[in-house]
């Protein structure tokens, strides 16, 4: 056993993390030790993610977590607040759009709100970016991303 854990043991006064008074039990829980409880993970939004990328960070790590988030825990609650009063790129908005109805078409949710309203890009944007993958993304494409002229892969929201 590592010598922090047996150290933290042996204050703890008992084997297990069980803690001997209320002031260590509540010093465990706080610090996360063995015998605290974790925290709770709270989702992300949709509107929390396209903040993110307003703010600098790279869209496929904000859009990929909301989308890891969203599939731990499907709720109409993480898409409830339009991320359009972030004053976004129209393709970020486009994308995270199409990207919520296409998992709320996944897990059977209804599709209703800001995700019913026209986000359509004027040019074709091809996520990949390479033109080898054009005609694929073209025929691959799901209707959620087609209606906001984006193409993807069949394989653009799966997860390793």
């Amino acid at each position: 056993m590592d010598k922090v854990v047996k150290a933290y043991l042996a204050r703890m006064g008992k084997k297990g993390g069980q803690a001997s008074s209320p002031a260590k039990v509540k010093a465990a829980r706080k610090n996360g030790l063995l015998g605290g409880r974790p925290p709770l993970y709270k989702e992300k939004t949709a509107y929390q993610a396209v903040k993110e990328v307003v703010h600098g960070e790279d869209w496929k790590i904000a859009f990929m977590d909301f989308v890891d988030g969203f599939r731990r825990r499907p709720s109409l609650v993480l898409l409830k607040r339009d991320p359009i009063t972030l004053k976004p790129n129209p393709k970020m908005y486009a994308l995270m759009q199409s990207i919520c109805i296409q998992l709320c078409l996944e897990q059977g949710l209804p599709v209703k709100g800001w995700l019913l309203k026209r986000s359509f890009l004027r040019e074709p944007w091809f996520v990949s970016g390479l033109k080898n993958f054009y005609a694929m993304a073209l025929r691959e494409s799901p209707v959620s991303f087609r209606k906001n002229n984006i193409f993807v892969l069949e394989n653009f929201l799966s997860r390793a």
